[in-house]
C-alpha cells in the first residue's frame, strides 16, 4: 500500500512539474520594476508595484525594505499608503522623480542588492534581488544600466498586458529595460489577457475552416542611435518602419525589440501605416534608446514570428543613421526619418602636392533607395530605386615650383630692426657729444670769420 502511495505521489509531482517551471499570473502584489538611477542622477529611484488581481487592493501602512547585495538586516525605505486599483499600478519614488504615489529614501546599489514589500501583518508579499545579490529568489535578475530598470513579465511579450507572472524566480521573472518605464496609479490599466498566445492550427467548426490571423511584413529601414548637438539621444533618436504592401497596414502589437538578444521592447498601439508609406517612432513614446556602442533593431509581429532585424553596427558615428540603402545596411549623413533613404557621405580630403599639378575632383554622390522587400506572400517587389548624383568640381589648383624662396620678415620683426638701428644711433651721438659739440664750434667760428673777410677778397666783384 505504501509503495501505491509512493507510485501516486511521483505521479503527482510530474503532473506538476510544468505548472512550476511555468511563469502564471500572482495573485497578490508583486513588484513589477526597478530603477536604481538615472542617467544624469543616481538618487533618481524607483519601485513600481502591480495589482495582477481583479480586485481594489489597500496598501495602507504596507512598508518598502532594502538590503544589499551581502547584508543580512532590512533598512525601511517607505512606508505605502493608499490602495492600488485592479490590474493597476503604484510607484514608490525618491524625491528627485516628483511623480510617485509614495516616497521613499535613496540608496539601492546598482550592481546589487534586493527590496521587499510587507502588508501591515509584516508578512513578506515579494522579494526582488538583482545583480550580484545573495538572497534572491532562486537567482538574481540581471542589473539594470544607468537610466534603465529591471521589469517584471509579460510585459516583455506586450506592453498593455501588465506586469504579473511569478514563477518565484527573479532571473526567469524580470528583463533588462534600457529606458525606464515608470507607471503609477493613474496609469492605464493593464491586463494580463492581452498577453499574446499561440494560435492553434486551423481546425473545422460546422464544416467552416478558422483561419489564424496573418500579420503583413514590416521592414525596418532606418536606426538613429546618436543624433549631433544640439540634438538629443532622449528627444531625436528614431527607428524607422516601411511598409512594402500594396495596403495600409495597422501596426497595433507589433513590436520593436533592441539591446542584448532583443530583451528591450516597444509593443506599437493603434498605428497605421500607408502603403509604401515609412513611419518613424521616437524615445519619448517607446522609452528605447539605441546604444552607441553598437546593436541590431528587430521586429516582431503580434505571433511572436521575426519579420526583420537591421545588420548589426559596431560604433555609431555622430549625427550620421544607419540605413538600408538598396538592400544594404551602411551609414549616410543625412537621415531621413519618416522618408526615403538617402546616401550621402562625407566628401573625400583634397591632397596638394609640391610639384605643379591639377587637384582631383570630388564627388559627392546621394543615393535615394526605397527598402529592398524580401521575398514573401502578399509582398510586391520593389525594384524601383531613385538615383540623385551630386557633384561638386573643385577649382584646378597650380602650384609653381621654385628653388629659392625669400622669407619675408614679420611686422614685430620689422619694427624691432627699425628700433635696434635707432637705439645705435642715439648710443652713438651719446658717446662722441664732446667731439660733435668742439665740432661745431669750430664750424662756427670759421663761418662768422668769414662773413667778416669777405668784403677783402680780391676776387669779390662789386655789383
Amino acid at each position: 500500500m505504501k509503495k501505491i502511495f509512493s507510485i501516486v505521489g511521483i505521479v503527482s509531482i510530474l503532473m506538476s512539474w510544468p505548472a512550476q517551471i511555468l511563469a502564471a499570473p500572482a495573485n497578490h502584489i508583486v513588484i513589477s520594476e526597478v530603477q536604481t538611477g538615472s542617467a544624469t542622477d543616481a538618487s533618481w529611484e524607483f519601485v513600481e508595484l502591480y495589482n495582477p488581481t481583479s480586485a481594489v487592493i489597500v496598501l495602507d501602512d504596507w512598508t518598502l525594505e532594502y538590503a544589499s547585495s551581502a547584508a543580512t538586516t532590512w533598512t525601511k525605505k517607505a512606508t505605502i499608503m493608499g490602495s492600488i486599483p485592479a490590474f493597476g499600478y503604484y510607484l514608490i519614488s525618491t524625491a528627485g522623480y516628483a511623480l510617485g504615489n509614495g516616497t521613499m529614501s535613496a540608496g539601492l546599489a546598482s550592481t546589487g542588492g534586493h527590496v521587499r514589500i510587507k502588508n501591515a501583518n509584516s508578512t513578506v508579499i515579494d522579494l526582488v534581488g538583482w545583480g550580484t545579490a545573495s538572497r534572491a529568489e532562486v537567482a538574481p535578475a540581471a542589473a539594470a544600466p544607468a537610466g534603465g530598470s529591471i521589469e517584471r513579465a509579460p510585459g516583455r511579450l506586450s506592453s498593455l498586458a501588465g506586469n504579473g507572472e511569478d514563477s518565484d524566480n527573479n532571473l526567469n521573472d524580470f528583463v533588462v529595460r534600457d529606458m525606464a518605464e515608470p507607471q503609477r496609479i493613474s496609469s492605464e490599466v493593464e491586463n494580463p489577457s492581452l498577453v499574446p498566445v499561440e494560435v492553434p492550427e486551423p481546425e473545422l467548426i460546422d464544416d467552416t475552416p478558422v483561419i489564424s490571423p496573418i500579420y503583413l511584413p514590416i521592414y525596418i529601414t532606418e536606426a538613429f542611435p546618436d543624433p549631433a548637438s544640439p540634438l538629443t539621444d532622449a528627444k531625436d533618436e528614431f527607428i524607422e518602419l516601411y511598409n512594402p504592401n500594396d495596403i495600409p497596414v495597422n501596426l497595433k502589437g507589433y513590436s520593436i525589440r533592441i539591446g542584448a538578444n532583443f530583451r528591450s521592447y516597444y509593443t506599437i498601439g493603434d498605428v497605421t501605416i500607408s502603403p509604401g508609406a515609412y513611419t518613424s517612432f521616437y524615445p519619448v513614446s517607446t522609452k528605447l534608446g539605441l546604444t552607441n556602442s553598437g546593436g541590431a533593431v528587430q521586429l516582431v509581429d503580434p505571433l511572436g514570428n521575426v519579420l526583420d532585424v537591421t545588420d548589426s553596427y559596431t560604433a555609431a558615428k555622430t549625427g550620421q543613421a544607419w540605413a538600408d540603402i538598396n538592400g544594404l545596411w551602411m551609414w549616410t549623413m543625412e537621415p531621413t526619418p519618416g522618408a526615403m533613404n538617402v546616401l550621402l557621405e562625407p566628401a573625400p580630403k583634397l591632397a596638394v602636392t609640391t610639384a605643379t599639378s591639377t587637384a582631383p575632383k570630388s564627388t559627392t554622390k546621394k543615393t535615394a533607395a526605397k527598402k529592398t522587400p524580401k521575398t514573401k506572400a502578399a509582398v510586391k517587389k520593389i525594384t524601383k530605386a531613385a538615383v540623385k548624383k551630386s557633384k561638386s568640381k573643385v577649382p584646378k589648383t597650380s602650384i609653381a615650383a621654385t628653388t629659392s624662396t625669400i622669407t619675408e620678415p614679420s611686422p614685430l620683426a620689422r619694427w624691432l630692426l627699425i628700433a635696434s638701428g635707432c637705439f645705435t644711433i642715439m648710443y652713438a651721438i651719446y658717446g662722441f657729444r664732446h667731439d660733435l659739440y668742439n665740432y661745431y664750434i669750430k664750424t662756427r667760428r670759421n663761418i662768422t670769420t668769414w662773413i667778416q673777410d669777405r668784403p677783402t677778397m680780391p676776387w669779390r666783384r662789386d655789383h
